[in-house]
């Protein structure tokens, strides 16, 4: 992995890449994190995380001649590029954590020390859009060689609890697996992590993920389950299966099946930042309403194995609608349970229609 395999995959960009660093000059511009990242694996960046060392972000960012959002309070921007995709741009700082969990005190810094306040090693690279070298202090080439997430520090997981949580995203998303010393971070991050906000909007995120339940696996495997509560690993990923299929499975369905597992959904909900959306899907998975097949209530029953309610009709209705009294009752509720089950009927009314054909069929 070199530097021009970098600009190989950013080869739609470089040249207004180049342009920007002009503008910048004497000011460094570099490209960092996981748009460096996945060019160096050859996957399209589809964001770009760009970082300013020894200059204004509000006053380059107008210079730029882009489009962009200014936010003060993190003192970075977001240019939009003629494409409609975006640039983040932010000023290289570092960071130290008052106590574990906490949020980071921020401070002006230099790009090196940028680098090193960063969760991975393979998140922790940059391209100098200027001299266009790869800098790679801390060996982050060599990880994505290995497929290895590795911490910059012994305390990583202990100053925030979320970068356990977005390790197994990644993990999941490139197949990367957590190196040993990771690994023996994982108690510090489940001691600290009911402490730290970072990790509420994990959650969410994880869900946003093309396979959500194989994010949960990775943290299982790394004895890390219980990381957002009850583990809800096994039915997250009958989820996986049913999307892998090819059926839709939105990411309501995912927060839905999750918030089941756990003893307070509600409270969940609210702690994590899942919404109304999720809550109210689970409460009706839950409830004797009739779903048909594949609709976001039934894919939660199916995911929580929940039984199917039995059909609206009952054995005196059938007996109404010319079903013989005795055992004829029972096959005839069987055979409109399995009806309802395949998503074959779904009112009363349906069941009605189902059963004055089943009759006129068993008749000589």
């Amino acid at each position: 992995m070199n530097a021009e395999r970098a600009w190989s995959a950013l080869e739609q960009d470089r040249q207004l890449l180049s342009e920007l660093a002009q503008q910048a000059f004497p000011a460094r511009l570099a490209v960092v994190g996981g748009a460096l990242r996945d060019a160096l694996l050859g996957r399209p960046a589809r964001e770009l995380d760009i970082v300013l060392e020894g200059a204004s972000v509000a006053e380059f960012a107008r210079q730029s001649q882009l489009p962009f959002t200014y936010h003060p309070r993190y003192d970075n921007a977001t240019l939009r590029l003629p494409d409609g995709r975006f640039i983040d741009l932010i000023r290289t700082r570092g960071e130290r954590y008052p106590s574990p969990g906490a949020a980071p005190e921020v401070f002006p810094a230099d790009l090196h020390t940028d680098l090193a306040r960063r969760d991975f090693s393979v998140n922790a690279m940059a391209l100098d859009l200027r001299g266009g070298e790869l800098i790679d202090p801390l060996g982050g080439q060599r990880d994505l060689t290995h497929s290895a997430l590795r911490p910059l520090h012994d305390r990583s997981f202990r100053d925030d609890p979320s970068r356990l949580a977005r390790g197994a995203r990644l993990a999941a998303r490139l197949e990367f697996d957590l190196e040993a010393s990771g690994r023996a971070q994982v108690p510090d991050a489940l001691r600290y992590a009911p402490q730290t906000r970072r990790l509420c909007g994990e959650l969410a995120l994880c869900f946003q993920e093309p396979f959500p339940g194989k994010v949960f696996e990775r943290l299982q495997t790394w004895g890390a389950e219980h990381l957002f509560g009850a583990n809800a690993t096994s039915s997250l990923l009958l989820l996986d299966e049913r999307r892998a299929s090819g059926n839709a499975v939105p990411a309501s369905i995912y927060g839905a099946v999750w918030l089941a597992l756990q003893p307070d959904p509600a409270e969940a909900s609210r702690r994590y930042g899942l919404g109304e959306k999720a809550l109210r899907l689970l409460a009706r998975a839950r409830s004797e309403g009739r779903f048909a097949l594949h609709t976001p209530e039934d894919e939660v029953r199916r995911a929580l194995q929940l039984p199917v309610p039995l059909p609206g009709l009952a054995g005196a209705d059938l007996v109404a609608l010319g079903v013989a009294p005795g055992p004829a009752v029972g096959q005839a509720l069987r055979f409109l349970q399995g009806l309802r089950e395949a998503g074959e009927v779904s009112s009363a009314e349906d069941e009605r229609a189902a059963l004055k054909a089943y009759l006129e069929s068993a008749r000589p």
